[in-house]
């Protein structure tokens, strides 16, 4: 595209992260998500089971994983609320 990228810009490789961060986002993209059934809002995500999917996927460090996991979620939840937050001013106008 004729410009040099800036380093702050490129995306990290999944396969730079932490084997704990790695885990964490196959197990947030196994578990199902809770959707708010008449707006469908995302509510998060369905833990009951989690403890076969760690047995499953053989998660030796849970804790870690878990932590890492439910901050994801966080950050996904707050990119969602700004995207319905865009999506009711865009219909309101």
């Amino acid at each position: 595209m004729g410009k040099e990228p800036v380093e702050e810009d490129v995306p990290i490789e999944p396969g730079e992260l932490s084997l704990e961060t790695q885990q964490a986002l196959l197990i947030f993209g196994v578990l199902p998500d809770k959707i708010e059934g008449m707006n469908g809002i995302w509510l998060g995500k369905e833990f009951s089971g989690i403890g076969d999917v760690f047995d499953f996927y053989e998660i030796d460090d849970r804790r870690e994983v878990f932590e890492l996991l439910t901050y994801i979620i966080n950050q996904y939840m707050k990119h969602h609320e700004k995207q319905r937050e865009l999506r009711d001013l865009q219909s309101r106008r």
